[in-house]
């Protein structure tokens, strides 16, 4: 079998001086240049990342990278790991409400969804209908979108008159209303 080696050479030994300047000298990891090499290589064949010709006056200077639209959907399904949705030090005394019609044929999208605004501490009215008392609609925005559901689902937000079931349940959960 014959030896295929990875780039050890341009390219990849400038993305792993950059890298280790910003990122790996602040956060005291052990990574080595062949570990960096070897991910880039994988992200560039997994086709998450393209190298993009960067000339200067008609003369090639080097390359940058850059996203793909498959990594570009990696990465926003990592983002969905770490979303959350900040407290407010004084609730504007609005309820945010999330309702989606999302097909049968994409059941498992709509589970996800239904799992994530639990974890998120979104509080179910119907199967379809959830709401919250804090400003949601970026990260229910990204989560939409990471999961393909922009057209299925629909933010908004209304002041309730009689919503003191709403305020029992969120306190209950350590919510400051």
């Amino acid at each position: 079998m014959p030896f295929i080696s990875l780039p050890t050479h341009g390219w990849a030994r400038k993305m792993y001086r950059q890298i280790k300047r910003d990122i790996l000298a602040s956060s005291g990891r052990g990574v080595t240049e062949e570990q960096i090499r070897n991910s880039l290589y994988k992200l560039k064949t997994g086709q998450y990342i393209k190298r993009i010709p960067v000339e200067k006056k008609g003369k090639l200077i080097g390359f940058r990278l850059e996203l793909t639209g498959r990594g570009k959907k990696l990465l926003s399904r990592y983002a969905l790991d770490d979303l959350c949705i900040p407290q407010q030090k004084r609730w504007d005394r609005k309820w945010r409400f999330v309702i989606f019609d999302i097909p049968e044929k994409h059941h498992l999208y709509r589970d996800a969804l239904r799992d994530k605004l639990k974890r998120l501490g979104f509080f179910r009215i119907q199967h379809s209908v959830w709401t919250h008392p804090y400003p949601c609609q970026k990260e229910v925005d990204l989560l939409s979108e990471a999961l393909g559901l922009q057209k299925c689902v629909l933010v908004f937000w209304a002041e309730i008159k009689n919503d003191w079931q709403l305020r029992s349940y969120f306190r209950e959960k350590g919510f400051k209303l």
